[in-house]
């Protein structure tokens, strides 16, 4: 039986967009029981491993580790597609060529995002607002091709025409950002089309400006000024190019999400849509010109591990304390937040709180963790302070992550 190559990764995942390193490793697995004597490897710029398109080819090596082998052949350029698949030897005769397997590069040497850093005008360290961006742009054809390069100093959700690129993953990952702030990659061909398009960014703490990472602390260790920088690099069916950048042509405002602290308070106000700001001619609350950051020297670093995503679901049960409070039980203690449909008059407030443990009575422990002081205020801590719009609202927060097992509702009306 020939041997099967499958499940290439480079630099540890499939498929990776944005990669930073000039000598990616690479890797593949062996069906069970199964070992290789050797392997040879072809690395192709685009899809095809025609002789005028392959940057590397190993030849054949000797050694039975299907990981750890380094790319060797002529240097990567940024900003480019590559193509590699893998035959391994036994005995006998090398096996068939893998199925191909895809990387593309980030900003190397000396590339560079041409986005500017922009931000909110600064109101202060008190303001710890939510920052929505918004820009309208015009293409002239149908896309081919669409990258966006896209950072943030705090957790960021990237959209284009009402699409979500980010989804769940929390991004960036943390980083000392007083020396480097990492960047995501997102192929963003299928969101846009000729005519108008509407590119927006909401930015929240994070591990940037949140209490994460610092004790609990939430004094903004890092800075007190959220700020975004994103390029979309471009390429239009009639075969002509196309940059936008973050500027100071772009609009700052806020959204239904007001604060965001990863740790502490989420507020949230339902009776503004989340998608209308991303509409055509829409306007921002509170809308202004964006300002760009002064110079800050901080080092944009490609990332390089998977991104802090859901990987799963879990129902929860819903029940009455011995108080009153609807308490939602999922089973387990996890990491993650929950989603759910809530109900009540326009202007109501509701609050959510995690926490992991009940106490003997049955409510929500909420005093388990910590010793309320001014610098962890207890009754922040793990919530969420919703505003109701009046209709039947599926509600799951942005720019947090939780430990809990338990979520208490308080002002809902009934969950069931």
């Amino acid at each position: 039986m020939k041997l099967s190559p499958h499940s290439l990764t480079t630099g540890g995942r499939v498929d990776p967009l944005g990669i930073g390193a000039d000598a990616p490793e690479l890797a593949w697995r062996l069906p069970a029981g199964q070992r290789q004597c050797g392997y040879e490897i072809e690395v192709a710029e685009g899809s095809a491993f025609a002789q005028s398109s392959l940057h590397w080819r190993s030849g054949s090596v000797v050694g039975e580790r299907p990981f750890g082998v380094v790319y060797a052949g002529a240097p990567l350029q940024p900003r480019t597609r590559y193509s590699w698949r893998v035959r391994v030897l036994d005995e006998d005769a090398p096996s068939p060529w893998s199925a191909p397997a895809h990387f593309e590069t980030g900003l190397l040497g000396k590339d560079r995002l041409t986005g500017e850093w922009i931000s909110a005008p600064y109101a202060g360290p008190e303001d710890r607002r939510v920052l929505y961006f918004r820009t309208e742009v015009t293409l002239p054809d149908g896309v081919a091709r669409a990258r966006a390069y896209a950072s943030a100093l705090g957790w960021y959700k990237l959209f284009v025409n009402q699409t979500d690129v980010v989804g769940h993953a929390l991004v960036p990952r943390w980083t000392p950002f007083d020396e480097s702030v990492e960047y995501q990659v997102y192929d963003v061909t299928q969101a846009l089309h000729s005519g108008v398009n509407v590119l927006g960014i909401a930015v929240g703490d994070g591990r940037f400006r949140g209490a994460l990472g610092d004790g609990g602390s939430g004094d903004a260790r890092y800075g007190d000024r959220l700020g975004v920088a994103v390029e979309f690099d471009l390429e239009l069916l009639d075969g002509s190019r196309m940059t936008i950048t973050t500027d100071d042509r772009w609009t700052v405002g806020t959204g239904g999400v007001r604060r965001a602290d990863p740790m502490l308070a989420v507020e949230v106000d339902l009776r503004v849509d989340q998608c209308r700001w991303l509409e055509a001619g829409a306007f921002l609350e509170d809308a202004c010109a964006a300002v760009v950051l002064p110079e800050h020297g901080r080092r944009l670093i490609a990332e390089d591990v998977e991104r802090v995503r859901d990987i799963a679901r879990l129902s929860g049960t819903i029940r009455r304390s011995p108080s009153g409070m609807q308490i939602i039980d999922f089973g387990q203690n996890s990491a993650g937040i929950a989603a759910l449909t809530l109900r009540g008059r326009r202007g109501q407030r509701v609050a959510l709180t995690y926490g992991e443990a009940l106490t003997p009575d049955g409510e929500l422990d909420k005093d388990y963790l910590f010793v309320r002081s001014p610098r962890r205020p207890g009754p922040t801590f793990q919530r969420d302070t919703v505003t109701l719009s009046g209709e039947p609202t599926r509600y799951c927060p942005w720019f947090t992550i939780r430990g809990f097992r338990y979520v208490e509702v308080e002002g809902a009306d009934d969950l069931s």
